[in-house]
């Protein structure tokens, strides 16, 4: 059984009698890839790609992030496709060996480990504001010279600038490329409601397409804006976010967040579901209930 935890950090002992419906909403290779990990958790995912991603491909990207790495002393990444996106752009080229990595959590310090071959720092809290604490820390472990070294930070063109600000209040040099950029799905001439969207989409495990969702979730501002572009929203349904960044997005357009994931990763937005979720009778049996 995962190790599934409410967003107080409570352990969720439970044992599953149907499937929790999750509705996820990143780009369309996103929602394949986290629906095999959502069935593995226990889940029926509904994909509803509600925004498109798209990597830096011209000669002039690949060139400043040669550049800038040739003068760097770090590279920060905060999610794997900017992992991704930094290897493409540099093609055949290597990652100079003088350039340390620092990646926001462990998904994407696995993702380094599989396109560069290391991993120099990793924030275990998977936040830019620890990755920026943690950084700090190792330029003045290692820097011998009162000049620190640039750091290049691969991001989105939607990305926080949070681990930029941080690290040059404390008086680092970072250089911010956008090497990817994430594009919310445009706005229907007339939105559907989301029932009509949702049974154009595959179910798998078979659930009924009349069967109600326990969960939307959302991983970003632009899934939200992408999935408001396109369907109405039942003023009931819960929405689910994997951190305060997309929180403070859903709030702000005047949504209603159900539950916010305690750290950002899947496996905890999921926990997140299933406390949004009431941990319904007719779907779950908890087993050992928090005292």
């Amino acid at each position: 059984m995962p190790d599934l935890r409410s967003p107080n950090g409570t352990r969720l002992d439970i044992a599953l009698k149907c499937r929790p419906c999750v509705v996820l909403t990143r780009d369309k290779e996103g929602c394949r890839r986290w629906a095999q990990r959502i069935r593995h958790l226990g889940g029926d995912p509904i994909a509803l790609p509600c925004l498109e991603v798209r990597t830096e491909t011209s000669p002039e990207v690949a060139s400043r992030l040669t550049a800038a790495l040739q003068r760097a002393g770090w590279l920060a990444l905060t999610s794997a496709r900017g992992v991704d996106a930094v290897a493409d752009l540099l093609g055949s080229a290597s990652l100079p060996s003088t350039v340390r990595v620092a990646a926001v959590g462990p998904a994407t310090a696995a993702r380094c480990g599989e396109r560069f071959g290391r991993v120099d720092l990793v924030s275990e809290l998977g936040t830019g504001r620890d990755l920026a604490k943690r950084l700090w820390q190792a330029t003045k472990e290692v820097s011998e010279s009162p000049v620190p070294r640039e750091i290049v930070y691969a991001t989105a063109d939607r990305g926080r600038r949070e681990l930029e600000q941080l690290l040059e209040a404390r008086g680092l040099v970072v250089q911010r490329l956008n090497v990817y950029r994430t594009i919310p799905a445009p706005r229907a001439e007339s939105r559907e409601s989301l029932a009509a969207a949702l049974n154009r989409q595959s179910r798998p495990g078979g659930r009924p397409a009349e069967q109600p969702v326990d969960a939307v979730t959302l991983a970003s501002p632009s899934a939200y804006e992408g999935l408001c572009n396109q369907v109405e929203l039942p003023p009931d349904l819960p929405l689910v976010t994997i951190g305060s960044t997309t929180s403070a997005a859903v709030r702000s357009a005047g949504g209603t967040v159900a539950a916010e994931a305690r750290k950002p990763t899947l496996e905890a937005l999921y926990a997140a579901v299933l406390f949004a979720a009431r941990l319904q009778p007719f779907c779950m049996t908890i087993l050992n209930p928090p005292r």
